[in-house]
Order: structure tokens, then sequence, then C-alpha cells
């Protein structure tokens, strides 16, 4: 008995350790698999067949509102994608079609990447990573380009959804790639925006040897690049471009602002920290370069070229020339705008220095031949700085100051800027966003635009009144500031808030000097233009604003008897009729993201564009 006792417990003890073996190496997997995952609504997705699902909009794991949370480095597998919207039954690494997602690395060397060569074909076989939702933003996190057999890069992250936000990320060459001596791509590859409307952020990040492109980016829409360091551009290739494979072929951008960037390790001939192909305006501000040979000067540094892509003339086509595509650039205290001719089918720059005039516009308090009741003329009070003597945290308190009184929502103390006489005003780029909606709300024909240099913005003013009564406030401003031939056409636009205008209604008569109303004088006549009136724009004018203490335009609600206007004169740019859009052609390359290359297989593009 006894030694069969020992036997069982023997017997038993044998059973336990084969049970921690087992564990052990369940463990030991585990840690494995741990070295990168995904998480996703507290659910830990590590193995290659759970990824797969978290990369797949048809997996059911992401939602419209997720979070998805990348911990180390994440291997993404290549897999066919079920969804029937809109990468159809085919192959991608990760797609993203769930609206308002936020893409986060959640450790120091959160990584997105994957080892597995893929020719180009269409949508999701260029990218590593391609959003087609709505309001998606990326932040703390590297990204590495997918490649071919060969070791090429085409797109790192393709957006074609609204509302983008990419924050604090990099993007790097793949070191995962070997082919003989080869141990990483040359290219980190492109953040590619293919058609993405309203508004576009890039803050914070990185681009070593990769760059920027915006294809058929909306004309109404705002970009924003801001605080990017871009390293060693990739040969000839631009830092930030634009581009178009559409049929037709698009070829106008909305605003694209460049603004407190560093642009690193350049060549002594490269000439393309931006390189603009559309018509529109890139506006640079507070950009330098570093570490690089030839000229520091990034007046020097950008250029024009024609537009190539799919459905394009043999050659490219000239969409820049004539002052149609347009680079405003501060740099050293001057101000510049560039603009491109064409000399023996080569461009070349012309640099046009804008010297600073007198103020845009003086307040000063209107004269009426008749004045309602109720209506008070007020000279109003502007906020202003010494320009000359004014230092950096004078001119940071005014700001902070300002944005305060004004109490409008999205507007911050970046967004106030000092004309030459130090008077503090909104910048073009809060007004423009602003004037989208403006545009909206008075019916203009769709695809009416605000260009940043057709706005004239005013002094923000601070008006005394007495309670409920109407402000009639007065700015004296040469005619060519008003923008327009005839006083019907002129447009003065009340900002709300960082993302609504409304345009205040022409008064020609004093029955109509009421809240929302504007009317405009010769300067030394008290009566107001009739609106066929000419206006000329070297004449001198007084631009007269009627509004209701405590009304809709009265940004100072809380404080009775206060009005403050933050306003600005605007012209807008009718759309241009353009034929009815045919399906894509096709071939088996791929869309280049540099615009180099053969053409793109984007059958019924259109149809992939995700609305709001």
């Amino acid at each position: 008995m006894k030694m069969k006792s020992y036997g069982k417990l023997l017997a038993a003890l044998f059973a336990c350790m084969a049970v921690v073996a087992v564990l052990l190496v369940q463990s030991c997997a585990a840690i494995a698999a741990d070295e990168g995952y995904i998480m996703v609504s507290g659910t830990k997705y590590a193995t290659s067949e759970d990824i797969a699902k978290v990369c797949d909009p048809a997996g059911g794991v992401v939602k419209d509102g997720s979070t998805i949370e990348i911990y180390g480095k994440v291997k993404i597998p290549f897999t066919k994608k079920t969804s029937p919207a809109p990468l159809g039954d085919q192959g991608a690494f990760f797609s993203l079609s769930h609206d308002n997602v936020i893409v986060e690395g959640k450790t120091e060397d959160a990584l997105i990447y994957t080892d597995e060569a893929m020719p180009n074909g269409a949508l999701g076989t260029q990218d590593t990573i391609v959003v087609f939702g709505s309001g998606v933003i990326f932040k703390k996190l590297t990204i590495m380009p997918k490649f071919d057999s060969d070791g090429n890069t085409n797109k790192t992250l393709e957006v074609y959804g609204d509302n983008f936000e990419i924050n604090n990320c990099q993007f790097v060459p793949n070191t995962y790639y070997s082919s003989g001596d080869v141990k990483e791509t040359v290219s980190g590859g492109a953040l590619f925006f293919n058609g993405a409307k309203e508004n576009i952020t890039v803050t914070d990040s990185t681009f070593k040897n990769g760059y920027v492109v915006f294809c058929d980016a909306d004309p109404a829409g705002v970009i924003t690049i801001s605080g990017n360091t871009f390293d060693s551009p990739q040969g000839d290739t631009y830092f930030i471009g634009n581009n178009t494979w559409a049929n037709p072929p698009s070829d106008k951008m909305g605003p694209v602002y460049v603004e407190n960037n560093i642009f690193k390790n350049l060549p002594a001939d490269y000439k393309k920290v931006v390189y603009h192909r559309m018509e529109g305006t890139f506006y640079l501000k507070g950009n330098k370069i570093e570490s690089s040979q030839g000229s520091d000067k990034l007046l020097d540094r950008v250029s024009f070229g024609r537009l190539y892509g799919a459905y394009q003339p043999e050659g490219g086509k000239d969409c820049a020339s004539g002052g149609r595509g347009i680079i405003m650039l501060e740099e050293g205290g001057a101000k510049y705008k560039i603009t491109a001719k064409l000399d023996n089918e080569e461009y070349v720059n012309v640099e046009t220095l804008i010297k600073e005039n007198d103020p845009n516009a003086k307040p000063v308090a209107p004269e009426l031949d008749e004045i309602p009741a109720n209506v008070e003329t007020i000279a109003p009070k502007v906020i202003s700085v010494d320009i000359t003597m004014a230092t950096e945290d004078d001119k940071a308190a005014a700001r902070e100051k300002t944005a305060d009184m004004i109490n409008a929502e999205g507007v911050t103390p970046s967004d106030i800027e000092f004309d030459q006489n130090g008077q503090a005003a909104l910048s073009e780029k809060i007004i423009a966003s602003a004037a989208v909606s403006a545009v909206k709300l008075a019916e203009l024909p769709d695809g009416t635009t605000v260009e940043p240099e057709d706005i004239a913005p005013l002094p923000i003013t601070d008006a005394t009144v007495s309670a409920g009564n109407v402000a009639a406030i007065a700015f004296e401003l040469k005619g060519e500031v008003l923008k327009a031939a005839l006083v019907k056409d002129v447009k003065v636009m009340k900002v709300m808030s960082a993302e609504m205008g409304e345009f205040f209604t022409l008064a020609a008569v004093p029955e109509d000097f009421t809240d929302k109303h504007f009317a405009i004088q010769a300067a030394d006549e008290n009566k107001v233009l009739s609106a066929e009136s000419p206006i000329v724009p070297e004449g001198t004018y007084k631009l007269v604003l009627f509004i209701k203490d405590n009304g809709d335009f009265d940004l100072c609600k809380d404080e009775a008897g206060r009005v403050v206007d933050p306003v600005a004169i605007v012209s807008t740019t009718a759309p241009t009729p353009t034929p009815k859009p045919q399906p894509h052609g096709s071939s088996s390359s791929g869309c280049n993201a540099a615009g180099w290359g053969a053409l793109v297989l984007l059958a019924a593009l259109p149809l992939f564009r995700k609305k709001r």
C-alpha cells in the first residue's frame, strides 16, 4: 500500500509538471506575441490573424468612434478585404473606413510596418494604410512604407476622408526590407491626400526621405502643415507638392499654410521644398532651413512645374504660370509674392517684394444725414501695440487680450495678427475658414471660394453703446480695399467663430440702417452710395457697419452696452464649369505619389471618396 501510494503521488507530480510545462510554453509564446500588439475597446489583438481583423473594415473590430491603440512594433499582414466598399473584394494592408477613429501609439516604439513585398496595383496595394473615414486622427506613431520586390515605395498613408489630422508621427524608410546588400528602403514614402476635403492638419511630425502630396484636394478646403521636420529629400522629389489623377484633371487646390516647419539636409541645388503645379496659393511663414548645402533662404528653395499624372497632355499641363499658381512667403522680415512664367518651356520664379502701404482701414465715427432713433454713431476702440517698440511678450499679451475679448469659439491668440500700424486683426487663415460657411449661408453657387489673397481683415473693434441700441461704426479706407467695382458687389463678413461667418446686407437708404447691415459713403459726404455706384480703387471711402447690442452679430452678449467686432472684407471666386467626370482609366503599375512614373488603376475613383 505504501509503494502504491508513492506511485500515485509520483504520477500526480508528473501530471502537475506537465501542466506547468504547457503553461510555460504558452506563457513564452504569449511573451513573443506581445512584442507588438493592438488594443481596441479593451481587447488585445496580437496574432497575425487578429491584427488582420482590426485592419479589415468588415472585421467587426473597428467601429465609428473607436480608438486603436498601438503597442510596440506591429506588423500588418496583407490580406483580402471583404468589405463591400470602398475597397471591394481585394487585398490591402490596413484599411480604415469608419468615421472619427483615433489611431494612437501608446509606447515610445509604437510602429506600424510590413515586411511583405507587394507590387503597386490599385488602392490598398499602394499603401501601408488607406483612410476612407472622416474625422480620423493619427498621433504618436511611426509608420513605414510598403514596398515592392525592388524596394520601391509609394504611399505610406493615403487619405480620402474629410477632416483628417495627424500629430507627432514619423514617416521613415522601412528597415524591414532586405535584398542583397540593401537593408532598408530609400524612401519614407508619402503622406498622400487623395481628394480629401475640408480641414487637413499635419503637425509636429517628421518626414525622413518622405514627402506630403495633395492630389485633387478640394479647392474649398483649408490645409495646414505646421511645426514639422522634413529631413533629407528623396532624390529630386519635393517635400510638399500637389498633383492630380482625376478625370477630367483637377487643377485647383485650396489654401495651403506651411508654417513653422524645419527643412534640413538639402542638397545645394535643391529647389523643391514646395513644388507648385496647380492653381492656388501656398502660404509660407516662420519656416527655416537647417544643416543644408547652398542657400538657407526658402526664397531660393521653392519652384513651379507642369502638372503630371493621368489624363494629362504629353509633357504635362501648365496650370501654374501667369499668376495662377502663387507662393506667398514671409522670410527675414520681408513678404514676397512668387509667381511663375514660362521661358523656353522652363519655369522661372517671378518674385515681388510686397511693400506695406497705409493701413487697410482707420476706425472713425460715421456721419449720416439721417439717423434712426435707436442708432448711435461711434468711433470704436482698437487694440493695438507700438509695432516699433513692442517686445514679443507685449505682442503675446495683446493677442491674449484680443482673443479673450472676441470670445469666439475656435479663435486662439495665435489667430491674432498686427498690421504695420500695430492694429490687431484676425489672420487671413481664420477668416478664410469662417468664409466657407458664409458662402453656404448666402447660397452662392457650389464651389464658390474665398482665397486668402482676396481678404482684407479690418481692425478688431470694441464699441460702447446704450443697451439694446444699434452701434454705427465706420472705417475709412481706400477703394481697392473694398475689392469690388460696384457698391452692390462689396462683401463684408462678420466672423462668428473659427468655422462660422456671415455676410452683412447692403443698406442703401436710411430705413436699412438696422442690425447686420452695412453702407458705403464717399469720404467727404454724409449720404450713402447706391448699389450701382462705382468704386474707384484710388478713392477714399467710409464703410459703415450697423450692429445691435446683444444682437446676432455682437460677440459680447454677456455684457450689455458693449459691441465687439471681428470683421473682414472679402471677394469670392465663382466656380469654373467643368465637364462631367468620366470613369478613370487603368494600368497595372499604380499611381505614383510623387507624380513620376506610369498611370494608375483608379476605376471609378469618385465612387471611393467617402462623403461626410
